[in-house]
């Protein structure tokens, strides 16, 4: 009788042990499910870390050697044009600048492709101007020899006259426009103590900050200026803080709206100058526009996005 009892302990005993390994045993299978699975996500992870990490040294270089292209332009520009040394040699040092910003990434990709876009569209109205310029030159040229050969009366003296003022007149004109470099619209949210932080959320944005680089310029009319700044929301609409005349400029014989009105002291050197803008409402989501006005001029445009 004893022996039975010890056996049925001993079977008892058995059983638990088994039913505890078979515990352990699909606790054991979970456990490893759970670690391959994370496994495969931080492989997937460090995967993407790594795409995102050649795509910006990509970028990068390829900024980089867009720069160093553009400093090799200037060099060119600056022996066709020894006049035009001293201007050539400041952008150049613009150039420099950025490339160390960019080879020690100091920033965001994207605000760095801006910049290197602005010193493109520099470069190139530059060589629109001086092309502009050699081909007046080379027409002035040609009507002169034209006209000296051909004057016999004084109505054909005061047509070359005439013809010679109103070109020069035009190129003042032409030559007298500044503009606007390097404009960046940034939205921004105020945390405590006026602290200003970029965002891209337009429930958190609070104020538009605008910057820009208004160009020298020799032969423009210096003193106080009046700069004016539109802001579109996505659908087209002016941002305005109120519908009166005195919210509005002129612009080709037109009263439009404004968003911003700035006036400053233009001395004929270049200026760098931030602006902003407030909204009692929320912003909405998409693209806004951003255009800036001064004498009469559209000098420069960009965009932002709200999320």
């Amino acid at each position: 009788m004893e022996e039975e009892i010890q056996k049925s302990k001993e079977i008892k005993s058995l059983k638990a042990q088994l039913y505890f390994f078979i515990i352990l045993s699909l606790l054991s299978i979970g456990l490893c499910s759970y670690l391959f699975y994370q496994i495969i996500n931080y492989k997937h992870d460090i995967k993407v870390v790594a795409l995102e990490k050649k795509s910006v040294t990509e970028e990068k270089q390829y900024m980089i050697s867009k720069l160093e292209k553009l400093q090799e332009e200037y060099d060119i520009l600056g022996e066709q044009n020894e006049e035009l040394g001293n201007l050539f040699k400041r952008e150049k040092e613009k150039i420099t600048a950025l490339l160390n910003e960019i080879k020690n990434l100091n920033g965001n990709v994207d605000v760095y492709k801006t910049k290197v876009r602005d010193l493109e569209k520099r470069l190139e109205d530059y060589l629109t101007q001086i092309e502009e310029l050699k081909t007046k030159n080379k027409n002035l040229t040609t009507e002169n020899i034209k006209y000296k050969s051909a004057i016999d009366s004084t109505n054909q003296k005061y047509t070359v006259i005439s013809k010679v003022n109103e070109d020069l007149v035009n190129r003042i004109t032409a030559g007298s426009l500044i503009r606007a470099y390097d404009l960046v619209a940034e939205p921004l949210r105020i945390r405590g103590a006026g602290v200003e932080i970029p965002t891209k959320k337009s429930k958190k944005t609070s104020k538009i900050k605008i910057c820009f680089l208004l160009s020298e310029n020799l032969i423009a009319t210096s003193g106080k200026k009046d700069l004016y700044v539109r802001i579109a929301e996505p659908d087209g609409n002016i941002i305005i803080e109120a519908e009166d005349n005195e919210h509005t400029f002129n612009y080709n014989n037109k009263k439009i709206y404004y968003s911003i009105k700035k006036q400053f002291e233009y001395n004929n050197k270049s200026l760098d100058m931030c602006v902003y803008f407030s909204s009692p409402k929320t912003y909405k989501v998409g693209t806004y526009s951003v255009d800036l006005f001064l004498d009469g001029n559209a000098i420069g445009s960009t965009e932002f996005k709200l999320e």
